[in-house]
């Protein structure tokens, strides 16, 4: 849960903005005088220094001019011991930034406004969690524990309404959208459309924008309730045969598509239980498809058989039209169980919630 709100050196949008000139005023509680603060911003994907500047009397000053709105961050020392940082947005007009024991204060422009209210409230978020994951150390019986872990998981909830409310409030500046791209795998897909449509009138032009509204919406056509998508890939073989995952749902009363690679650690910890739910279904009319992302082939064949994965085994060539790209798979792993009629039932089953939902559907 333990999740602020972080600097993505890949989620940046630059924004035109009316005006040219910005300039950063700031205090930093207990800092040497003749310290170096360090400006910094993203050049290429990389953190890059666009300026510097002593320290006097524990205040600072920045100034010139942008016609965007970006993401940058401060770097410093106080009392020589250890590294701090400030993170705000550079954008025109007057910024001013507080900083002392290790919080910070942004305010000046709207964006910078927006952006404070947000780091107000996940902080003190951060602050329960660690509370909470104290209880749970010092749990002494089952129960305690459950009880903690169930607080743990309501805060979560709670931290993802802030996110999503966070994003549509701010649907038209580029803290709302640095917010998505940092943020877009905490939510369902219907979530994620509600915030697309939201900021389609203002985004709707930008490149990474249109692709990730595009990503969304074939998402939500593979929501529970919907139609699978049928592909075609290589099963395991040694003649490179290729296969269809419709044969396998006309086949079969439940098929569970299964996203995984030989890599992924939480992929390999689900798979003593799925071979569990395999021997005790697949008589029933349960098969598993699994597709690996894996680019090492030997790697991936050597896996399955460590594993003696008894069910099928395709591998997914990362094309245009490779099962991995048709639903969008960005975190492994992923799975969706589809009936008999290419209805998808649920999705990313883990664990026992394989079985429970085989003893729901073949009763």
């Amino acid at each position: 849960m333990k999740k602020l709100f972080l600097l993505s050196l890949i989620a940046l949008l630059f924004t035109a903005c009316s005006g040219n000139s910005y300039k950063v005023n700031g205090k930093i509680y207990g800092i040497a005088d003749d310290a170096t603060i360090t400006l910094f911003h993203i050049v290429d994907g990389e953190l890059a220094i666009m300026d510097s500047t002593k320290v006097s009397g524990e205040s600072f000053s920045f100034s010139g001019k942008t016609d965007t709105c970006e993401i940058a961050m401060l770097s410093f020392s106080v009392d020589g011991l250890q590294s701090n940082s400030s993170t705000f947005f550079l954008e025109p007009g007057n910024i001013k930034i507080e900083y002392a024991n290790g919080m910070q204060h942004v305010s000046g422009t709207h964006v910078n406004d927006q952006f404070q209210i947000f780091y107000e409230k996940s902080t003190e978020m951060n602050d329960r969690a660690s509370a909470i994951e104290m209880e749970i150390q010092r749990a002494q019986t089952e129960e305690e524990q459950e009880a903690a872990f169930e607080k743990l998981t309501d805060l979560q909830e709670e931290f993802t309404d802030l996110v999503k409310s966070s994003i549509l409030n701010n649907a038209d500046n580029s803290f709302g959208y640095q917010q998505l791209m940092e943020s877009y795998d905490m939510f369902e897909p219907e979530d994620l459309l509600e915030i697309v449509v939201k900021m389609e009138p203002v985004y709707g032009t930008d490149e990474i924008f249109a692709s990730f509204a595009e990503y969304v919406k074939g998402q939500v056509n593979l929501s529970v309730g919907n139609k699978y998508i049928d592909f075609e890939a290589e099963i395991l073989s040694n003649d490179g045969k290729r296969v269809k995952l419709s044969d396998y749902v006309a086949k079969n009363e439940l098929v569970l598509l299964d996203f995984w690679a030989s890599w992924c650690g939480p992929c390999r910890r689900e798979i003593p239980t799925l071979k569990e739910d395999y021997a005790k279904w697949h008589s029933k009319g349960f098969e598993i498809v699994s597709v690996s992302v894996d680019e090492d082939r030997d790697a991936w064949k050597e896996a399955i058989a460590e594993e003696q994965m008894a069910w099928i085994q395709l591998i997914d060539d990362a094309s245009e039209t490779s099962p991995a790209t048709l639903y969008g798979i960005t975190t492994i792993p992923t799975t969706y169980l589809i009936n008999k009629e290419g209805v998808i039932l649920e999705k990313n089953l883990r664990g026992s919630a394989v079985e429970e939902a085989l003893q729901k559907y073949l009763k």
